[in-house]
């Protein structure tokens, strides 16, 4: 017993250390600029802090893939970041990659969380390559910022409506992938005539170039179904495997994100319609955008209310 409870009064004791130590290094590498911290939720993915408390012992700890935590100082657009060492029981310049930010800098910021703060709010509110998201938990959102770099929820084609966790297999697909700007699967997954694939012209099909792929490592003939933009590069791009009942990968740019989905094989008819319900989809988790990004769409929406009826 006595032993027990030395060892409890042990892990207080370092507990309350690396709090006070974790406090004290923000505080002092922020000094008078508003800050931040955000730690590891024990995957790959950061929260930010609601509470003195999660800075204590080892709730800041990574399963090893992310920084245990990460100090943001500035403006979050274009913050400096600290990353957690507990070798050095202190924040030190710089951070693994450049991770989505989860924290909203304030002046004495921890003062303001208090010990155990606030309860979270459901979903997933962050900074990404200059972007605002605010994605309802329900679609269980992920951010990779190691390349490739992409978003990821759960939704499910046609309507894109969350589905709370990732599933793949017999039921239809409902991993959605979003990339800011141009994904270069487009271009790298379009097959083309070589010494494993022969391609036969189809002609178009509701606007796209249909082709039938006969592929030496495959005997099932493969379908690919795509369209070519002003600049010459694929903007959509669906495969299927020819009279099956397997599901269909769809790519597709609009020029800011692109896209990725799964959906059946008789959905092709209606690929334009699946791209614009999953565009009205992602619109609405964007809080934010560029400066640039934002003086375009204001321009958009003006010029869309201005056109006559």
């Amino acid at each position: 017993m006595i032993i027990i409870a030395a060892a409890a009064t042990a892990l207080a004791a370092y507990s309350l250390y690396v709090m006070q130590s974790a406090k004290s290094s923000a505080e002092e590498a922020a000094s008078t600029f508003p800050y931040c911290i955000q730690i590891a939720t024990g995957g790959s993915e950061y929260k930010s802090i609601r509470g003195l408390i999660e800075l204590a012992g080892l709730y800041m700890r990574s399963n090893g893939t992310i920084n245990h935590a990460v100090l943001v100082i500035g403006n979050p657009d274009q913050p400096v970041l600290y990353h957690w060492s507990y070798m050095e029981n202190q924040f030190i310049e710089g951070a693994f990659g450049e991770p989505p930010i989860y924290c909203e800098p304030a002046r004495h910021f921890l003062r303001k969380v208090g010990l155990y703060g606030a309860p979270g709010v459901a979903g997933s509110n962050f900074r990404f390559r200059g972007y605002q998201f605010s994605i309802p938990s329900e679609y269980a959102p992920l951010v990779s910022f190691t390349s490739p770099e992409h978003i990821a929820i759960a939704a499910l084609s046609p309507t894109f409506a969350p589905q709370k966790s990732y599933q793949c297999g017999e039921a239809l697909c409902n991993y959605v992938g979003i990339t800011i700007g141009f994904d270069s699967k487009l271009d790298g997954w379009l097959d083309k005539a070589s010494r494993v694939n022969q391609i036969e012209d189809l002609g178009q099909h509701k606007g796209l170039i249909k082709e039938r792929i006969l592929s030496r490592s495959s005997h099932s003939p493969r379908i690919q179904y795509y369209r070519l933009g002003p600049d010459g590069r694929v903007d959509t791009l669906v495969h299927c495997f020819e009279g099956s009942e397997f599901q269909c990968t769809h790519l597709f740019t609009d020029g800011e994100f692109s896209y990725y989905f799964h959906h059946m094989s008789a959905d092709p008819d209606s690929w334009s319609d699946l791209q614009q319900s999953l565009i009205t989809t992602v619109s609405k988790f964007i809080i934010g955008r560029p400066a640039q990004r934002a003086v375009r769409a204001v321009r958009a929406d003006h010029r869309e209310n201005a056109a006559p009826g």
